[in-house]
């Protein structure tokens, strides 16, 4: 809240705790109200790319660092792509481009 109270001062140079929590919860409240789902959509995706980058894409940018032969370098490069991939595919999906499910269903038929 202290960041909010640097952006609401006073005229005088004095901040109202009323002001700064008005400030503060007020502006998410409505967004939560007109928009019940919006934060648990945000963090979905978040979390989703979180998830990847960091047991994905880290320790592969990590192995591809201290690899010092070019099959491993290859190995890194190949599986980043990988995850990139399964990034993408979960970024398509969480915007509602792509239907995850449908496709894991029609995959599913074939075998």
């Amino acid at each position: 809240m202290d960041f909010n109270e640097d952006l609401l001062v006073n005229t005088n140079g004095k901040s109202s705790k009323m002001l700064m929590g008005i400030g503060t919860f007020l502006p998410p409240l409505l967004i939560t109200i007109f928009f019940p789902n919006v934060f648990l959509d945000a963090i979905g995706v978040v979390g989703g790319v979180g998830i990847a980058i960091l047991f994905g894409i880290l320790p592969v940018v990590v192995f591809f660092i201290k690899s010092k032969t070019t099959r491993g370098k290859l190995l890194a490069f190949i599986v980043f792509m990988l995850f990139l991939a399964a990034l993408r595919l979960d970024l398509l999906d969480d915007f509602g481009i792509i239907d995850s499910a449908k496709e894991i269903d029609r995959i599913r038929r074939m075998f």
